[in-house]
């Protein structure tokens, strides 16, 4: 069994003709909800393994605030290239390249692959991630390469926009 959990990155600025997409910042509402997501999270989780993020802006800061205060190693946080273009397929492919030893994965990306992912993964999950939305997945595989449709289960799910 493992455990994958989606996190959609918090709150940004607003998409300008001025700053390009990848580089839009986490507002200081988006920092205060990265932080609230991790002290929700270390109460009712272990902790992930791997922390993946795409190379915007504020996957990786909210990925360095989740870190940070979840204590994860040093070179257990890491960038995916292509994470950040990546659709649902595309990212369970790249979920998949986790070697067999790895029982817990937190991917830090965006709306809609985050999204439909946990479509994907968990029948009848019909949610839409907000900003600082986690969703924790229980999969039914003994490795990352067999994760499938339908084969998760939906442990719980946390809305960063309502604490």
């Amino acid at each position: 069994m493992k455990t994958l959990y989606l996190v959609r990155h918090a709150e940004a600025q607003y998409p300008s003709a001025v700053i390009k997409d990848r580089n839009r910042t986490l507002t200081h509402t988006g920092v205060s909800e990265a932080h609230e997501l991790a002290r929700r999270f270390l109460l009712l989780s272990s902790l992930p393994q791997k922390i993946f993020y795409s190379e915007a802006k504020r996957t990786i800061a909210t990925a360095e605030i989740i870190s940070t205060l979840l204590n994860i190693p040093d070179g257990c946080c890491i960038p995916l290239p292509g994470l950040y273009e990546a659709d649902a397929e595309k990212l369970l492919e790249m979920i998949g390249e986790n070697s067999i030893d790895i029982e817990s994965v937190m991917v830090v990306g965006h709306n809609p692959a985050v999204t439909d992912l946990a479509v994907h993964l968990c029948k009848g999950f019909v949610n839409v991630f907000p900003p600082s939305g986690l969703a924790c997945i229980s999969l039914s595989a003994a490795c990352w390469l067999e994760v499938s449709r339908n084969c998760g289960r939906m442990n719980y799910f946390i809305n960063g926009r309502k604490y």
